[in-house]
């Protein structure tokens, strides 16, 4: 029985000391796992954030791509534009010395007629 005594203080230390390292050991697991989640969760938000991120780069480069195109219409859409106002200057000058011209010729035919008018008023007078 003495046996026991001195081999059940040995015992209870052993079995204190083994109950200290399993609590430890629960411990040290609890914040190993906690430690991991935390990983994990800045794991998943890294992978949504470079989602979001490549998401936002897409949606960027489409626009960046519908804005050339309408620049590209603006651009032929002046270009046209320009055309057609050398066209109407164009069309503009020609008129304008087509209205030189013809208010010259009316100008001459007004004169022609007044100068007859008055050849016939003075022989008319004289005559």
């Amino acid at each position: 029985m003495t046996r026991f005594k001195f081999g059940g203080q040995r015992v209870h230390d052993y079995l204190v000391n083994l109950l200290k390292s399993i609590c430890l050991q629960q411990k040290q697991q609890s914040q190993l796992k906690q430690a991991m989640d935390e990983s994990v969760k800045r794991s998943n938000d890294a992978q949504q954030a470079k989602k979001n991120m490549e998401t936002r780069q897409q949606q960027d480069s489409n626009v960046l791509e519908q804005l050339k195109a309408i620049v590209t219409e603006k651009e032929t859409k002046i270009k046209s534009l320009e055309l057609e106002v050398c066209q109407l200057r164009t069309v503009a000058v020609c008129r304008l010395r087509d209205e030189d011209h013809q208010h010259i010729i009316y100008r001459i035919i007004h004169y022609v007629i007044l100068f007859h008018i008055t050849t016939n008023i003075f022989i008319c007078s004289y005559g």
